[in-house]
């Protein structure tokens, strides 16, 4: 789809926002072994997030469901899809529960072993604030990953 045909389209993505904490070294660690890594960094992640931006880096208008925690990196995601220009409407802070988080570690060959905490609890319900009003039924968390996508 070319950047013009994006513009005419407002586009919906349902997904996971989380916060990758990344760690580069030699090897993966094996089970039980404690090592010093090296670069450490942290991105923002999440398959819903990642399209999200690159929808809107395309030029495309695009809005965002989520759920985030009401901590550090819920906010720190909440402005960067902002920054992106990417409706946030949808997007919502739950104060019970933290946001998602990935621990990757990447070894010298860019092979990697990644472990996502994510909160069980976030589940799609119904959805209504701002423009318009997306309705849902009450969706279990493991329905919503096999659609490759959290909220």
């Amino acid at each position: 789809m070319s950047e013009r045909n994006l513009r005419k389209h407002n586009i919906l993505v349902v997904g996971s926002s989380n916060t990758d904490m990344v760690i580069k070294t030699n090897h993966l660690p094996r089970p039980g072994e404690t090592m010093l890594g090296g670069t450490f960094f942290m991105n923002p992640g999440g398959k819903g997030a990642n399209q999200a931006v690159a929808i809107a880096r395309l030029g495309g208008e695009v809005s965002f469901i989520c759920k985030t925690g009401s901590d550090i990196f819920g906010h720190q995601s909440q402005q960067l899809f902002e920054e992106e220009g990417i409706d946030t409407s949808y997007i919502f802070s739950d104060s019970k529960n933290p946001s998602g988080v990935a621990l990757i570690t990447v070894d010298a060959h860019a092979e990697n072993c990644i472990v996502v905490a994510f909160p069980r609890e976030f589940t799609a319900n119904r959805f209504s604030e701002g423009r318009g009003s997306y309705r849902t039924s009450r969706v279990d968390i493991n329905a919503v990953r096999n659609t490759d996508g959290y909220c």
